[in-house]
């Protein structure tokens, strides 16, 4: 298992408050053989010199110009990617030391698995955990490991329940789904799981090995809210009327 590397991929944007604990939840792993890949996109806060700030020879800090688009600045973390595996995490959100280790032993022992998450507490802006406050969305993310049609079903009807900083894939993964699609600024995690179902079985183990950041204290977070949630909603249902057009289109094949 030692032989295999690991790339991390962070994109960060003025999160300067988390960053420092997010970075040092990476390098404190107990499995250390990984490339830490950070697209910084743009920042205007001390972002670029908190991350400079630590000196490990695995951080590959790349800055960009301008802020763009997070499906612009991972896209161009995901061209950097030199590992056997890919794993994501938000500049906010938080690793347990043993979360690769663990990832990377499931997938050892199943090694028809390509796509593996996790469970995951959820914390707030403070670094208080919310799991009681919170208790219809952590049982969203409580999932089990389901068939590629039952993934769908479930994406579908309940939504998007994998947490994305639990994400350890193989690189043929990435290789086969490709880039971010750039239309999506809300469920661009969400469109990705949904094209690896397609072709993949997800794998998830019951443990929760991070912790997601939920910022529920902020006025400008609370004044956002509903745009949010009118962009999610467009980007579901755009994500919906896709792949309804790719299936009918597949049974109209079939069917002539």
């Amino acid at each position: 298992m030692g032989e295999k590397l690991v790339s991390v991929l962070m994109v960060n944007y003025n999160h300067e408050d988390t960053l420092a604990e997010t970075i040092q939840s990476v390098l404190n792993q107990t499995y250390s053989n990984f490339q830490f890949i950070i697209v910084d996109d743009g920042s205007t806060d001390r972002s670029c010199a908190i991350i400079e700030s630590f000196q490990d020879e695995r951080i590959e800090l790349y800055k960009r110009e301008e802020n763009e688009h997070i499906c612009v600045a991972t896209n161009y973390g995901f061209a950097k990617v030199k590992g056997d595996y890919l794993a994501r995490i938000d500049s906010d959100d938080l690793w347990y030391p043993d979360k690769l280790e663990k990832q990377l032993l499931f997938m050892e022992e199943h090694p028809e698995c390509s796509v593996c998450f996790t469970w995951c507490d959820l914390i707030d802006e403070y670094g208080n955990n919310i799991n009681e406050l919170e208790k219809s969305l952590l049982k969203l993310y409580e999932s089990e490991t389901l068939e590629q049609e039952q993934w769908l079903r479930k994406f579908y009807f309940e939504g998007n329940c994998l947490a994305h900083p639990a994400v350890l894939m193989k690189r043929e993964v990435l290789e086969n789904i490709g880039k971010f699609t750039l239309a999506y600024r809300q469920l661009h995690d969400f469109d990705y799981w949904v094209r690896i179902a397609k072709q993949y079985k997800i794998y998830v183990i019951q443990e929760r090995l991070i912790a997601v950041r939920r910022f529920i204290d902020k006025q400008q977070t609370k004044k956002m809210q509903v745009l949010h949630r009118r962009k999610t909603i467009q980007e579901y249902s755009m994500n919906l009327w896709t792949y309804t057009l790719i299936f009918l289109r597949e049974c109209q094949i079939k069917f002539f």
